[in-house]
């Protein structure tokens, strides 16, 4: 019976991973935390700005998309009226809705 590939590798690895042991050197060097700290708080400091620049640019395309509405709704009933009273001054409806002169 023949053996998946990957069931190959895998044993491989793990005899190999087994016979072999890693001697390397793996301690942080001198200052290593001190430098992580300062990069945390630099990196935090820009976040906040962005993140404060972000927040009030969400709040200020609410704040245009309330003022177009809110132009609207009190508009509607001048350009309702205009448009019937072309309508009705015309002789050809459908010519005064595409008269944009």
């Amino acid at each position: 019976m023949k053996t998946n590939p990957w069931n190959r590798l895998v044993q491989h690895g793990q005899s190999v991973e087994s016979r072999a042991e890693d001697e390397r050197d793996v301690s942080a060097p001198l200052g290593f935390a001190t430098r992580v700290v300062a990069l945390a708080r630099e990196q935090a400091s820009v976040a906040s700005l962005s993140a404060l620049l972000e927040r009030r640019g969400w709040h200020a395309l609410g704040m245009a998309g309330a003022i177009a509405v809110m132009s609207v709704v009190i508009n509607l009933p001048a350009v309702a009226e205009s448009i019937e009273q072309e309508v009705l001054e015309a002789d050809d409806p459908i010519t005064a809705l595409w008269d944009l002169s």
